[in-house]
């Protein structure tokens, strides 16, 4: 059986890893945004900016999957925490 203590420590875990999950997201998003203002008026900067808006889509969804992960994680630790009467 695992101890209050333990779950309390995990979802305390689990939380801190949603919120860094996010931050480190929203910078890796900041960071393609800035290369696109760099794209210039040409075919060439056309396709780069094309590359960086695919590449931009993809994180955005690879960062949702994982943010609905670590949430659904954090869900059923706090249930069952609660159900042994701790995680107030």
């Amino acid at each position: 059986m695992v101890a209050i203590s333990q779950l309390e420590r995990r979802l305390k875990d689990a939380t801190a890893a949603i919120h860094s999950t996010r931050e480190r997201c929203a910078q890796e998003i900041k960071s393609l945004q800035l290369k696109k203002q760099y794209a210039t008026n040409n075919l060439a900067g056309a396709t780069w900016e094309s590359s960086i808006s695919s590449e931009m889509s993809a994180l955005a969804t690879s960062c949702d999957t994982r943010n609905r992960e670590l949430r659904e994680d954090a869900t059923a630790l706090r249930a069952e925490c609660r159900e042994l009467g701790g995680c107030k």
